[in-house]
């Protein structure tokens, strides 16, 4: 199997790479302190995809990155949820939590007819 040009590299590789650099991390101590082999890690420095994703989780955990920025380079949006109940009404949103609460915005009949 041909080995892959560098410009082939994935997004994974260049981040992983670029992270590394940044924070001075060599692939033996990034293995020590994850428990993933220093040859997986050059693996996927070189452009390889990796298989584990246990292994890049705990990664990511350790250079305190989100899973999703190291492997595709993008940060997931927080979801904005209302901070007040004038906002949970206003928009009708749901809550998950241990049950599933609706809350829905109630307009008072004498409102209904000025409408």
């Amino acid at each position: 199997m041909p080995r892959k040009k560098k410009t082939d590299r994935s997004t994974f590789s260049k981040i992983l790479e670029q992270l590394l650099e940044e924070k001075k991390l060599s692939l033996s101590t990034v293995s020590s302190k994850t428990g993933v082999p220093r040859t997986t890690l050059q693996y996927w420095v070189t452009g390889n995809n990796p298989e584990d994703y246990a292994a890049v989780k705990r990664l990511a955990e350790y250079l305190n990155v989100s899973l999703s920025f190291l492997l595709t380079g993008v940060e997931e949006k927080a979801k904005s949820s209302p901070s007040t109940l004038a906002e949970m009404f206003e928009h009708g949103s749901t809550f998950d939590g241990v049950v599933q609460i609706k809350l829905t915005h109630l307009v008072p009949r004498d409102a209904k007819k000025d409408s």
